[in-house]
Parts: structure tokens; C-alpha cells; sequence
């Protein structure tokens, strides 16, 4: 019989300068949809991935590749900064069960280097432990 994975207390969420202000300032995380809807109601965010808050359990420092963080796509350093939230399994889960209901997002695995069995999704708020050095 296969071992259940054990699911971590704690998650961190890495994001780059922009975010994390609006983080210290309100104190939890939310998705890119909510942020850019709240910013200008006439926008939603473009991006599938956009409806989701990202998470990982793997404790800074963490590789940009393992996170899919890279900067191909983006000028902003998404790892300069990270936050630790209490996993919150009511409104959180793990990416291999998100991607069986989600597979048109399947192609964020297929960077080189990503470690997706690392990777989490949730829904905003999620409230803010603390931010930490990454």
C-alpha cells in the first residue's frame, strides 16, 4: 500500500518586490485576480494561473527553476521575497490533485529544473505569518 504524503504545517509563498508590499501592508496573501480586480474592476487577470495563491513547502533559500519562478517571462525577481503562512487545508491543497481538475495548467511542469510535487495552491485571504529571508 502506498504511504500517504504528509501534510506540512507551514508553507511559504515567494514573491517579488511589487507583492510584497501590498503583503506587509495588508497582512495576508490573495490571488492575482483579486489584486488586479480590486485595482481596476474593468481588468481580470489574463493569466490561468492568476486565480490561484502559490505556495510551496520548500524553506528558503529555494531555486527559482524548482519553484517556476524564472524570469523568461518577467523582469521581477519572484523570489526576492518570502512569507510563511499556516497551511490551511480547508481552502488549500497540493498541486498534483489541483492539476487532475486543472490539466490546461499542466504546461507550467514542463520547465526545466521545476519541482511541482512541491507545490501548493490556496484561495485567498491567507493570513501572513511572518516574512523571512530567502
Amino acid at each position: 500500500m502506498k504511504a500517504m504524503r504528509e501534510k506540512p504545517k507551514t508553507l511559504f509563498h515567494y514573491c517579488c518586490s511589487h507583492s510584497a508590499v501590498g503583503i506587509r501592508k495588508d497582512g495576508h496573501l490573495e490571488c492575482a485576480e483579486t489584486i488586479i480586480n480590486r485595482a481596476d474592476p474593468s481588468k481580470h487577470a489574463e493569466h490561468r494561473q492568476g486565480y490561484a495563491v502559490w505556495l510551496t513547502d520548500m524553506e528558503p533559500p529555494a531555486h527559482r527553476e524548482a519553484l517556476g519562478l524564472t524570469m523568461h517571462q518577467t523582469k521581477c525577481d519572484r523570489i526576492k521575497f518570502c512569507f510563511e503562512v499556516e497551511a490551511d487545508w480547508a481552502r488549500m491543497e497540493w498541486w498534483m490533485t489541483f492539476r487532475r481538475r486543472h490539466p490546461e495548467m499542466r504546461d507550467l511542469e514542463r520547465e526545466h529544473g521545476v519541482l511541482p510535487a512541491h507545490w501548493y495552491v490556496g484561495r485567498g485571504p491567507i493570513p501572513v505569518l511572518r516574512e523571512v529571508l530567502p
